[in-house]
């Protein structure tokens, strides 16, 4: 019985061992999460945000095959308190196609989700896990299976914490380059002043 028992036991070490060798031996992955930008700084219980994910490939391309329905598949893992919609995936910079093929090679891939927590989610920080199904091609072609995952950041603040401006990025940054554009024309009648006048300061 104890002889079995070790042999058991030598069997089962050997094959985590196996495993865990297996494991370091995989290659990663071919996208890589480059950046994640939200159309709000807060998400507010009861409105939508549009989060762009944009990955790039490390060392290969994503085949983009015209014919097929849908190139890539995107799942957005269900979480309590948010409601979750893909907005499509796109690709860009892509490589000099073969105008003998209908797959193309694309050097970037954006995912899009659009989020919108329930009301009465508590203020936080509250993370969304998604899922990106693709063909990623190397050098020579060859085309095989692979899926990237990532994690969305999402803040839920307290009212007090979300301010005008942080519900009105864009007006903000309009505003921002007005005001420049402003301070610009303005001080132009100076500039001509001291020009004139030989005035203007030596560097």
């Amino acid at each position: 019985m104890e002889i079995m028992m070790r042999m058991l036991l030598a069997i089962v070490v050997t094959g985590l061992a196996l495993a865990s060798s297996a494991a370091r031996a995989d290659q990663p992955g071919c996208l890589k999460v480059d950046k994640i930008k939200a159309s709000h700084r807060y998400l507010k219980p009861g409105e939508m945000m549009t989060v762009k994910v944009r990955l790039k490939p490390s060392h290969c391309y994503v085949a983009v095959d015209s014919n097929a329905a849908t190139p890539a598949n995107f799942f957005i893992e269900p979480r309590p308190g948010f409601e979750s919609v893909s907005g499509g995936v796109s690709y860009s910079h892509f490589k000099d196609a073969n105008v003998h093929s209908d797959v193309s090679l694309a050097g970037e891939v954006e995912a899009e989700v659009k989020l919108k927590a329930v009301q009465f989610v508590p203020a936080g920080q509250y993370d969304v896990h998604a899922w990106l199904s693709y063909k990623a091609a190397d050098e020579q072609g060859r085309v095989r299976d692979e899926t990237v995952s990532f994690t969305i950041p999402v803040s839920i603040a307290k009212p007090t914490d979300i301010s005008y401006w942080d519900e009105h990025q864009k007006l903000r940054d309009t505003l921002v380059t007005t005001g420049e554009l402003l301070l610009g024309i303005a001080f132009l009648p100076v500039v001509i002043v001291l020009s004139i006048l030989g005035a203007w300061p030596e560097c």
